[in-house]
């Protein structure tokens, strides 16, 4: 009896021509293409975290960045019409500036430390160029409150003041507007690399 399943046991074991070799082949073949779908999974993975982080770091911290810079400067605005008014003291609206000083500067810093795209080089420069003559008239709205000289404020309010914080909120938000626009691309690319993934 052992002799009669001799043969069947043979060519289970390994002839070429067997039924044996033959599934051995397929089942080698599916573990190779599982062994490929598993590594793309995992290289899709990486390079859709590194798209992820990318779009944060480059694109929506900057903008946070930009706009508390931008809300520091239109809050000392603000805090001059409430002194312009007479709904703020002179010394209160100091603090209030200073402590507006300290967010700008601490933003701008922090957004200085990305590396954008050299296509935005432009619109940083005209960002810093607007910041250097807001931070001359915010210098010379500090000096009017500390000397005491409101009745001075209504016409360098509505004049310097306005004229050199204008520019720099229009700059701001170009800047702001083509990182969005940046974003919105890298949100689609990182929803194409993961359906391409997963699907």
């Amino acid at each position: 009896m052992a002799s009669n399943w001799g043969p069947w046991i043979g060519r289970f074991n390994g002839r070429a021509d067997t039924i044996g070799a033959v599934i051995r082949r397929v089942l080698i073949a599916m573990l190779g293409i599982q062994a490929i779908l598993a590594l793309s999974l995992v290289i899709g993975a990486f390079m859709t975290t590194g798209t992820v982080r990318q779009l944060i770091d480059d694109r929506l911290k900057p903008i946070a960045e930009l706009q508390h810079v931008m809300d520091g400067y239109a809050d000392s605005l603000a805090t001059a019409q409430k002194v312009e008014s007479g709904n703020l003291a002179a010394s209160g609206a100091l603090t209030a500036i200073a402590a507006s000083q300290v967010t700008i500067e601490r933003n701008w810093a922090k957004f200085r430390l990305h590396s954008l795209d050299p296509a935005y080089r432009k619109d940083i420069g005209d960002i810093v160029a607007a910041r250097g003559n807001a931070d001359d008239a915010i210098g010379k709205l500090q000096s009017l409150l500390q000397g005491g000289h409101v009745d001075q404020l209504d016409f360098f309010v509505s004049g310097r003041l306005y004229a050199a914080i204008d520019p720099l909120t229009e700059s701001t938000n170009t800047l702001m507007d083509k990182l969005r626009d940046d974003a919105t691309l890298k949100q689609g690319l990182v929803r194409h690399r993961v359906f391409r993934t997963y699907a």
